[in-house]
């Protein structure tokens, strides 16, 4: 398949060729994980430009963001990809079921976000730090009917990528175009509730989100650390908690990539305190925010669990 895969790219298809198998998909999405210049390279040569109203079909999603492109993907019609029961993380969901793929230029999708109305009043948001309960939360969410769930969509993973490689992105004010664009996408229809839950490597462009839409009503959940570290380790299986410490300490921003190198050399010790300060960190400044703000909440696991039914009627008034 990969050696298959190679030879495609290398022997591109006809240039208005739109249709792309999974796999491929599933590759290149993996790419744009590590940046966005193959998978900029992918779409030159596999994803065609489209029309307007094919953006406005109910099949067809925000799928991700480049350097230069908003690339949507139209799922199966026959898939409910907003099913939180069944597909918990809405990336995974896109690249295993979509069937055909679309780009628009960065400037076009920015100017057609303009024009949509709506100031974000119709999304509530959830920043969560992973392993705090923020899936059950959003499943609940789900089971109420009342809006339109989107877990972990990845366009905005792109946009704080992008701001992680160059932090010089979030003063410039076209970085809050492109949020508010991935925002207004996502939240297609302005007379639905939405509700999106996005984990902690968002946390980089935070500030971005009431900046780009300041009707948002924002919550942030998270889980006192020793049991949230104890959870992901069971969950993914780590002798050394690199994933949580590059979740916390590097989706927080304030470790490069040489550090993160040498933090992976020095062991369990630095790493845990790593860690730690990353989670300090991020729910210190959500916290601060919070007492700022009416529109941002702050929920702990602890208080899900020790009475769902006042957490959740707490919650679902708070984001509208």
């Amino acid at each position: 398949k990969l050696a298959q895969l190679l030879l495609d790219i290398l022997n591109p298809p006809p240039k208005n060729t739109n249709k792309i198998s999974c796999y491929d998909i599933l590759y290149h999405h993996e790419q744009m994980q590590m940046g966005t210049n193959d998978l900029s390279h992918f779409l030159r040569k596999f994803c065609c430009t489209r029309d307007v109203d094919w953006l406005d079909r109910p099949d067809v999603h925000l799928f991700c963001v480049t350097d230069h492109s908003f690339v949507f993907a139209r799922t199966s019609p026959d898939v409910d990809i907003h099913n939180v029961s069944e597909f918990p993380f809405l990336y995974a969901a896109k690249s295993k079921h979509v069937v055909e793929l679309g780009a628009i230029s960065v400037d076009l999708a920015i100017d057609l976000a303009d024009n949509r109305p709506g100031d974000g009043s119709n999304i509530g948001y959830l920043h969560n730090l992973g392993r705090c309960g923020s899936t059950l939360v959003s499943n609940m969410v789900h089971r109420t009917g009342q809006c339109q769930v989107l877990a972990e969509p990845g366009a905005l993973v792109d946009i704080t990528m992008a701001t992680i490689r160059n932090p010089a992105l979030l003063d410039d004010e076209r970085t809050v175009a492109r949020v508010r664009a991935v925002l207004k996408f996502l939240a297609k229809d302005p007379t639905r509730k939405y509700f999106i839950k996005i984990h902690s490597l968002v946390m980089q462009i935070f500030p971005l989100i009431h900046r780009a839409l300041p009707g948002v009503r924002e919550a942030f959940m998270y889980r006192s650390l020793k049991p949230m570290y104890i959870s992901s380790k069971r969950a993914f299986d780590m002798n050394v908690p690199y994933f949580v410490f590059k979740r916390f300490a590097l989706g927080a921003g304030f470790v490069s990539s040489d550090k993160l190198k040498a933090l992976e050399q020095e062991g369990v010790d630095s790493v845990d305190k790593m860690m730690l300060h990353g989670y300090l960190h991020d729910t210190a400044t959500y916290q601060s925010e919070a007492v700022k703000r009416d529109d941002l909440v702050c929920y702990s696991y602890e208080s899900l669990l020790s009475d769902p039914g006042a957490f959740m009627a707490h919650f679902l008034v708070h984001i509208g």
